[in-house]
């Protein structure tokens, strides 16, 4: 098994956000517990399972690929395993030029943004 800190330099997965005051703490499950909705822990209570998996991980522009690959099989396809799971990704990217981007590489990434048939909506430069 591939260890996050090997996919991503100093990356890590949150563990989970602060929880809100009146949240009940029963729902909280230890570490290595899997299965359905409801578990019995090992003090006879009944507590719930967790429903909800998120991440926030920033890429090596230089391995963004591998590392993506390596999310992909050690992460993803363990997350997509139960029956009914669901997954969605946003990749989110963010570029700058201190004295901006020269007009034939803007026009080759806009060309690939049509080729790709990402939403122009979605993408794009904007001057600052």
């Amino acid at each position: 098994m591939v260890r996050l800190e090997e996919i991503v330099p100093g990356g890590r997965i949150p563990e989970k956000p602060e929880e809100k005051p009146n949240q009940d703490d029963s729902a909280h499950v230890p570490d290595g517990k899997t299965g359905d909705d409801e578990q019995s822990g090992t003090t006879g209570t009944t507590q719930k399972r967790p429903r909800r998996f998120f991440g926030s991980i920033t890429l090596d522009p230089d391995k963004a690929g591998l590392q993506v690959a390596k999310i992909a099989e050690e992460i993803l396809f363990e997350l997509t395993r139960g029956n009914g799971a669901t997954l969605r990704l946003t990749l989110e990217i963010e570029g700058s030029m201190a004295n901006g981007y020269p007009d034939d590489l803007v026009d080759i990434v806009r060309s690939n943004i049509r080729d790709l048939k990402l939403a122009p909506s979605e993408v794009g430069f904007e001057k600052e």
